[in-house]
């Protein structure tokens, strides 16, 4: 089981998390699970598209953000410097995995 937080969407979260995948032994055709918000399956999504040219995964959003980024849009991406999403990519999840029961309602 690999377990990845991401708090910064910036080319050093990226160097970690590959640093993280490359150390794991990962395999190129294991898909990775991404479970969190739309901050964490963003990064995460870049990293897969990147890593080894094309991980696979599977998106398991847990913010409202994080549900209708991964069930609409599948663009993923990092900031560079002071640029908001300056590198990206447009990659499809092996599988999405969703339910509103992990997400806090607001009163």
């Amino acid at each position: 089981m690999l377990i990845l937080v991401c708090y910064d969407p910036s080319l050093q979260t990226f160097a970690e998390i590959v640093d993280f995948l490359d150390a794991s032994g990962l395999v190129r055709q294991e898909p990775l699970l991404v479970v969190g918000g739309g901050l964490v399956t963003d990064v995460a999504g870049y990293v897969c598209a990147s890593y080894r040219r094309s991980t696979p995964f599977i998106r398991v959003p847990t913010t409202l953000i994080g549900l209708i980024d991964a069930s609409v849009s599948i663009k993923v991406g990092l900031n560079h410097k002071k640029l908001k999403n300056r590198l990206g990519e447009w990659p499809v999840a092996l599988s999405l995995r969703s339910t509103t029961k992990w997400i806090p309602v607001c009163t």
